[in-house]
């Protein structure tokens, strides 16, 4: 196993005398699967960081901020979106009850492939990192867990905005996004 992709997975206090319990696991499974390729295997943190809604959570704490961005604002809102949506359009024509299944049926698939693919998502991660020619992840846990905290709150803030303005077109969500650059300029 390459020193580098130790760096990348170990915490601060780890060396290579003195392993926990999550490195081995992430290094039984790059070693058992080639880093940089897709791969399907289980991770308990990615099924319950998924199915309680908290990914962006597990992947920020991973580092892979750019992953996490874009799942929370994209993601998560689209989701959001689509999900109200398809779930009023569902309930009207299928029924409330139908409707919530095929929603839940939507939401279990997303856990699943989360889950199953989120190791080799983060085995691309590092991947790309090696290539790149850093040698270990660059940020501490504490800066890590303010930029959880601001995702959240910032993401919270916007669909609770939408909420409140009865948002129903992506027109409206762009002219939302477009009043919160301008008053975060301020």
């Amino acid at each position: 196993m390459d020193k580098n992709i130790f760096n990348f997975i170990k915490t601060p206090q780890e060396d290579t005398h003195s392993v926990k319990r999550n490195t081995r696991f992430y290094l039984s499974i790059f070693k058992n699967n080639k880093i940089g390729e897709w791969f399907p295997s289980w991770n308990w943190a990615c099924f319950f960081a998924s199915f309680f809604g908290f990914d962006i959570v597990w992947l920020f704490y991973r580092r892979m901020y750019l992953n996490g961005i874009l799942i929370g604002l994209v993601g998560v809102t689209f989701f959001e979106f689509i999900r109200i949506k398809l779930g009023l359009f569902l309930a009207a024509g299928l029924g409330l009850v139908i409707g919530k299944i095929v929603m839940w049926i939507l939401k279990i698939t997303w856990v699943f492939t989360f889950t199953v693919y989120g190791n080799s998502l983060y085995g691309k991660h590092i991947s790309q990192q090696v290539e790149k020619g850093k040698t270990q992840s660059g940020t501490d846990p504490y800066t890590s867990m303010m930029m959880i905290i601001l995702l959240c709150i910032n993401l919270a803030y916007i669909i609770m905005k939408m909420m409140q303005a009865g948002i129903t077109d992506v027109a409206s969500i762009q002219d939302l996004m477009n009043q919160l650059m301008e008053k975060n300029a301020r």
